[in-house]
């Protein structure tokens, strides 16, 4: 368990939050990564639980962020500028949040980017394709109840119930602008590849050769 290791990353100094004082800001005991320096200051948290502090882990609290109660963020996850992470949420796998993003309750988040106003409440899963390994962008008056998955970008105003699924499996790009969605074909479809096995036209041939030795 974390709580059994000495923690060399961080330290959570006496420096309050101005609206929730059981919150404290964090400050870099050593460089994490390339942007953050030994003594700088990052967001606050609740407690040591709030954000890992595993070897070679990067994840961070930038800015004003904060990550609360029993939330999580590890995997080399960030939050940014007055994302807040509360309840029992979990923050994961690079995952992005940034500007006034909420993630609550026990709502899920791998791999994902959101921004400005995106809410992820109750029982919400922001994850990856298993297929395709690609992972959502969502920036806007977007709340999700429900999963999103795979390669999906959306903008605009949104609204995904508990009961509802956005699921995007294929290469291709899902874009929901304002509950309209196109596609944005993946590079990939623009070009032809040969077959691996041997062409039809030799086959073809190879049988036209044995009719006339008949």
């Amino acid at each position: 368990m974390q709580n059994s290791k000495q923690n060399t990353k961080y330290e959570i100094t006496d420096i309050v939050h101005w609206r929730y004082p059981f919150l404290h800001r964090i400050r870099a005991l050593r460089n994490i990564g390339d942007k953050i320096k030994a003594g700088d200051l990052g967001g606050f948290v609740e407690s040591e639980q709030n954000l890992s502090f595993e070897p070679g882990d990067e994840a961070w609290l930038f800015d004003d962020s904060i990550c609360c109660n029993e939330a999580r963020v590890d995997k080399n996850s960030i939050l940014k500028n007055e994302a807040v992470a509360s309840g029992r949420a979990y923050i994961t796998g690079c995952s992005t949040l940034s500007c006034t993003v909420k993630v609550m309750d026990s709502a899920y988040i791998c791999g994902a980017r959101l921004s400005f106003g995106c809410m992820a409440l109750g029982k919400a899963m922001i994850v990856p394709s298993h297929k395709t390994g690609r992972a959502p962008m969502l920036g806007g008056d977007i709340v999700i109840y429900g999963v999103v998955s795979g390669d999906v970008r959306v903008a605009g105003k949104l609204v995904v119930m508990e009961n509802e699924k956005i699921q995007n499996s294929s290469l291709d790009t899902l874009n929901i602008v304002s509950g309209h969605r196109t596609i944005t074909p993946d590079e990939s479809r623009g070009t032809l590849k040969a077959l691996s096995r041997q062409p039809v036209r030799n086959n073809v041939r190879s049988n036209n050769i044995v009719s006339m030795a008949r």
